[in-house]
């Protein structure tokens, strides 16, 4: 990873005046957006309050004590599966952050997903400040970067900076792409984010768990950059988890890394009724 042409966008971003005006639409800039929502059989507003509410306590959940999620979910693992759950359940935890700020706090949308990002950027800072690079066996460059990113598009969709509307659609755009990567290529993810050989040969599923809370994330804070209603966002932002698991449960991988079928199973019926009621026009 080249460190010096990462820092240099980011630095870019910082100085970016007026580009968030015209790389953001004016209404998710300067206000929050429409709360309507789908046409699905359970009320839309109400709906998007439970899912906030269940993606914020699993969220929380895996951030606070990944070897325990891990653990409920029937996956036995090391510190390099509780550092992916950790950085996977940060994602979720802010997708859940940002859902609530703009449904039932109506904060405009750049302080909403600003506020989302906090535990990215914390976590971020105490895996550089505790030397988690090192203790798991990743390149900490890559980690720099990522924390480095992550700080100044948090800070300024928080202060409402000029360059904060370009900065997170930048971050977005990244977000998306290194998510992407590790839900449909995850031993690749893994090699160019410096894990060593060992992880990337048996650290595949939860590398994928990472990349569908990740691409979730970034389908939320796309969909409300973009003017998307609020609710429908939240729905549009369950299906690439809800797909994930679903391949997850058919697939037998879930099984074939120790993990409990029936554990995916509540997950799968409450994400489909979030989609069918939020998602669905």
């Amino acid at each position: 990873m080249n460190l010096k042409l990462l820092s240099s966008l980011v630095l870019t971003l910082a100085g970016a005046s007026d580009a968030a005006r015209t790389f953001v639409p004016n209404a998710a800039v300067n206000k929050a957006i429409s709360v309507r929502g789908g046409a699905g059989p359970l009320p839309a507003e109400a709906t998007a309050k439970v899912a906030t509410a269940l993606y914020g306590l699993q969220g929380t959940f895996g951030y606070l004590a990944p070897a325990k999620n891990n653990e409920a979910y029937g996956l036995k693992g090391d510190n390099v599966d509780s550092f992916i759950q950790e950085v996977a359940s940060a994602k979720l935890l802010s997708t859940a952050i940002t859902a609530y700020a703009v449904v039932s706090k109506g904060m405009p949308v750049l302080q909403a997903i600003g506020a989302g990002l906090v535990p990215q950027a914390v976590l971020g800072v105490k895996a550089l400040l505790n030397d988690t690079p090192s203790e798991v066996g990743v390149s900490s460059g890559g980690i720099m970067f990522d924390t480095l990113f992550t700080a100044v598009t948090t800070y300024g969709a928080l202060t409402g900076a000029d360059y904060a509307g370009n900065a997170v659609k930048a971050y977005i755009v990244y977000t998306a792409l290194a998510t992407l990567q590790c839900r449909l290529a995850p031993k690749s993810a893994l090699k160019a984010w410096g894990f060593p050989e060992k992880s990337i040969a048996t650290k595949s599923f939860m590398t994928k768990i990472l990349g569908q809370q990740g691409i979730g994330w970034s389908v939320l804070a796309w969909s409300l950059t973009n003017d998307v209603d609020a609710l429908t966002a939240i729905g549009y932002a369950s299906i690439p988890a809800f797909l994930s698991l679903m391949d997850f449960a058919t697939s037998g991988e879930m099984e074939a890394n120790g993990g409990d079928i029936n554990m995916l199973l509540p997950w799968g019926v409450i994400m489909a009724a979030i989609i069918g009621t939020l998602a669905i026009p």
